[in-house]
């Protein structure tokens, strides 16, 4: 185990001092070498012992890495700029997931079907559920570098936000839907597959998106008032963490979304917790310890993901991956447009010239995998389905980031 987690390490250093120098976003280099660390373990299998020690279960994903990723994102939005932006941040992150996700089946289906026969429109379905979520971390900090408009940054980071938590909710209600033909079941913490029932999966649906809201401005605010009355820098970044997972962890035991009550929570520190309850040594720590957070959870999560996924089997599924990536694309511009005409006031309309842009700013990242990794197959035909699904959503992802 500790040879692992320091090779990982060396590794995660190595392409942060390399994404320096060759001046790239860090996350784009992090797939390189999730790519290079399998490639360089088909040659050396005594290697691979080593760091397969590690493994990425669905639960290190679930609880650990996730809510530090999405805590450590929502915690450096300004709220009065979301606020500001919210009709067309909510129209892309709301029906814009949901329309692209159907979009995006209805199209694939077919067209994967000339290449591969035995498609299925539910492998289609749990693969674009899976791709809805924009991660535009590498986009954002291209944004800041070339002093882009922060409205246009604040736009496409705040749809990433509430996308994320739409998109993992959507993903749970997909895979419930078509888990008895695909033979693939995810984590739940009863355990349990639930009915599928329409009215039960909308009132699911439901209670898991405004339960969970609730629980994060909840935990967020109660946290935020513990932090006004603590001046000691090493509790109050215990506190945020304290924040980060037990929103997570009690909208879960609620039957929430643990994915939106951490959004909201982090919003809710970073914009009332840290601005008037923090010192700004405080904040200096407290901002120095998340994004340390991130980069160890982004770094484990590529490369770890580097070690499941096989290049040949990749290579295999290389005609599908293109279509996806494609269709995605053109599904993205479509419903990009479509927000534009639905905004109909002048000042919150989106700038024509910024349209291509949030096109093409849809990167898919992280999160994408990390939901991938969390099927579980419960018959031999099901792992065969994961793999095709994994080999989709990892090439995807590839194309989308490079």
């Amino acid at each position: 185990m500790s040879v692992s987690f320091v090779a990982i390490l060396v590794i995660a250093c190595g392409m942060a001092l390399l994404a320096k120098r060759l001046k790239l976003p860090y996350t784009v280099l992090l797939v390189v070498a999730g790519l290079a660390v399998s490639l360089l373990l088909d040659g050396a299998p005594g290697l691979r012992e080593h760091l397969e020690k590690i493994k990425l279960k669905p639960e290190l994903l679930l609880q650990v890495f996730l809510p530090i990723l999405l805590f450590e994102a929502a915690f450096h939005v300004d709220l009065k700029s979301f606020l500001n932006n919210r009709r067309a941040i909510l129209f892309l992150a709301i029906p814009g997931v949901i329309i692209g996700m159907l979009l995006t089946t209805a199209v694939f289906v077919p067209v994967a079907k000339l290449i591969q026969d035995d498609m299925v429109w539910q492998v289609g379905l749990v693969t674009a559920a899976m791709l809805a979520a924009t991660d535009p971390i590498s986009v954002v900090a291209l944004f800041k570098e070339f002093t882009v408009s922060k409205r246009l940054g604040i736009i496409v980071e705040g749809e990433s936000l509430i996308n994320d938590g739409i998109a993992v909710v959507l993903f749970g209600v997909v895979v419930k839907i078509t888990a008895d033909s695909l033979g693939l079941s995810i984590p739940t913490p009863d355990g349990q597959g639930g009915n599928v029932q329409a009215l039960h999966v909308l009132g699911n649906f439901l209670r898991e998106v405004f339960l969970g809201t609730a629980v994060g401005v909840a935990v967020g605010l109660a946290m935020s008032y513990l932090t006004s009355k603590v001046n000691d820098h090493l509790i109050e970044v215990a506190l945020t963490a304290i924040a980060a997972y037990g929103s997570n962890v009690a909208a879960m035991q609620l039957h929430a979304s643990g994915v939106i009550a951490v959004v909201v929570c982090g919003m809710m520190v970073g914009n009332v917790g840290a601005k008037h309850g923090m010192s700004p040594t405080t904040r200096e720590a407290v901002f120095s310890f998340w994004e340390f957070a991130a980069f160890m959870a982004n770094s484990f999560v590529f490369i770890l993901i580097g070690l499941e996924i096989r290049l040949s089997e990749l290579w295999a599924d290389a005609g599908l991956i293109v279509a996806f990536f494609v269709i995605m694309i053109l599904v993205r511009s479509v419903t990009v447009f479509g927000v534009h005409s639905l905004v109909r006031r002048e000042d919150l309309k989106l700038k024509k010239a910024w349209l291509p842009v949030i096109t093409w700013s849809g990167v898919r990242g992280s999160l994408s995998m990390v939901m991938a990794m969390m099927l579980v197959a419960s018959e031999s035909e099901g792992e065969t389905t994961r793999k095709l699904i994994l080999n989709l959503v990892f090439g995807v992802v590839l194309l989308s980031i490079l």
